[in-house]
């Protein structure tokens, strides 16, 4: 072998371990990314659920008229509202 091969082999060699270095480092960027991607994914779905929480609680005060900003939606409010009403007492007498 000649000096030339044996720096051919070195360079190899240390090229060789840089790239060891890069992805051992890549790899524990990636696990963490993927750590990452899960607690986020936990929150946005306890965001969403959250969310959810908070549009059928204001559709039912909606519905009870308490968030109602103008005279026109409070009458709608109480007209979906006896309507319901009505929609169960249906349903309980086709019940008997």
């Amino acid at each position: 072998m000649t000096e030339k091969d044996a720096q051919l082999i070195k360079s190899l060699s240390d090229n060789i371990a840089r790239l060891k270095e890069i992805y051992a480092g890549e790899a524990a960027k990636r696990a963490e990314a993927e750590s990452k991607i899960v607690i986020l994914q936990s929150k946005l779905e306890s965001a969403n659920k959250k969310i959810d929480e908070l549009k059928f609680k204001c559709n039912t005060l909606t519905d009870a008229g308490l968030l109602s900003a103008t005279e026109e939606q409070r009458k709608e409010s109480r007209e979906r509202l006896k309507q319901m009403v009505r929609d169960i007492d249906r349903c309980l007498s086709l019940l008997k």
